[in-house]
Formats: structure tokens, C-alpha cells, sequence
């Protein structure tokens, strides 16, 4: 077990670096990249260096899956609960535009859809002291209605849930009790800090980007074994 290797998937290529510690031998391989396959372009790239898997001891892997993804918008459709008055934030974002006085510009379309963005009238302050409680029954309605709607993923996003988190923890729960296999992101996980838009729009591109990611890394996973 003597060689270390290096492999990047591109949105064209697949490139592979392999260097052997022992003999200071090197070896590269390029291919092309299968689109809606990328684990073999992997492998194939492997199969190119003839080097036996035996003797593999590391393989390194850099990918562009993650941000072809964002910026094809090849994601399964995804969901995103918040509080009841913030449904828009990541459709509206902050006063800083390309060009600012120009009433022609075009925004780019948000990663979760309106008719996807749904509220609960719940609230908690930015001491973490709980406002509005959350009601169970409007949340599993809610949840009823998203999952209705064939999302695969699930965004929880409440504002100042950076201070406290358990709001959107019991949705969650919600979510998983009903349905396991739907994967869900929490705001107060995933970037725990003030000012709603930044820790919003970080939960939304982690929500859409888990099921493509979960499903690519576990068939690589598979076929490395």
C-alpha cells in the first residue's frame, strides 16, 4: 500500500494525480466526466493509472458536484419552514445590488420557490426567550403540506433560533417522525449567528445540496470499497 492519489471532478473532466511514496513514481489520468454518473468517471480515471486498488493507501477527492448543482439547479425540490412575516427574506435579501439604480435588472430566482416557502406563527427573542410558543399542530400541518408537495429536503428556519434552537429542533423532530427519509436542515445547526438572511440562505443551499451530496458520496463510498 504505496500510493497516494489525488482525484478532482470537474464539470468536463475528471483528473487523477497518484504518486508512490516508496519509489517517488507519479502517474496522472484524465477522463471524461459522466454528467449524471460522476462515480465512474472516478473510476475510470483509477482503471487509467493501472494501479492496483491493493496498493492504494490514501485517495484524496476534491468535487464541483456541490456548486454545478447550484448553479444548473439540478437539485431535488426542497421545502423551507420559518417564522410566520419571513417567508421572503431570501427572495427579497439586502439593499446591495449589481447596479443599484437600475429598475431593469433581473434577480436571480431563489433556490426554494414561493410556493415552497412556508410559515408558522411562532417566535422567539433575541435573548432566546420564547415570544410565541410553537404550536405542534400547525407545525404538523405545515409539514403535511411541504411533504405533499414531493420535497426531498427540508430547510427549518426561524428567526433568532441562533439563540435558541429549540423550536426549530422539535420541527425536526415533526419531520422525522413522519417522514425519515426526508432530510432536514436547521438554521441554528448550520450557522448559529445573527442577522436572519446569511444564516437563512446557508441553511436553504445546505438543504437543497444534502440530497444531492448524501447520494453521490454514498456511491462512491460503495464503489471504492
Amino acid at each position: 500500500m504505496s500510493w497516494r492519489i489525488g482525484i478532482d471532478v470537474g464539470g468536463t473532466f475528471t483528473d487523477l494525480f497518484a504518486v508512490n511514496e516508496e519509489s517517488a513514481e507519479t502517474r496522472t489520468a484524465k477522463v471524461l466526466a459522466t454528467k449524471h454518473r460522476l462515480v465512474e468517471s472516478v473510476l475510470g480515471a483509477l482503471v487509467q493509472t493501472g494501479i492496483r486498488p491493493a496498493d492504494v493507501a490514501e485517495i484524496v477527492h476534491g468535487s464541483t458536484t456541490a456548486t454545478n448543482a447550484l448553479i444548473e439547479r439540478t437539485f431535488p425540490p426542497a421545502a423551507m419552514i420559518t417564522t410566520e412575516g419571513f417567508r421572503d427574506t431570501i427572495e427579497i435579501g439586502r439593499q446591495r445590488r449589481e447596479r443599484l439604480y437600475d429598475p431593469y435588472q433581473v434577480k436571480e430566482r431563489p433556490l426554494i420557490p414561493r410556493r415552497l416557502r412556508l410559515a408558522l406563527n411562532e417566535r422567539m427573542s433575541a435573548q432566546g426567550e420564547i415570544v410565541r410558543p410553537l404550536d405542534e399542530k400547525e407545525a404538523r400541518e405545515v409539514i403535511a403540506a411541504a411533504l405533499a408537495q414531493g420535497v426531498e429536503t427540508i430547510a427549518v428556519c426561524f428567526i433568532n433560533a441562533y439563540a435558541d434552537g429549540r423550536h426549530e429542533r422539535r420541527v425536526r423532530e415533526l419531520i422525522n417522525h413522519v417522514a425519515p427519509k426526508v432530510q432536514v436542515a436547521i438554521s441554528s445547526e448550520t450557522r448559529p449567528q445573527f442577522r436572519e438572511l446569511g444564516r437563512f440562505m446557508t441553511t436553504v443551499v445546505r438543504a437543497v445540496l444534502l440530497p444531492v451530496m448524501a447520494s453521490y458520496l454514498q456511491d462512491l463510498e460503495h464503489e471504492l470499497a
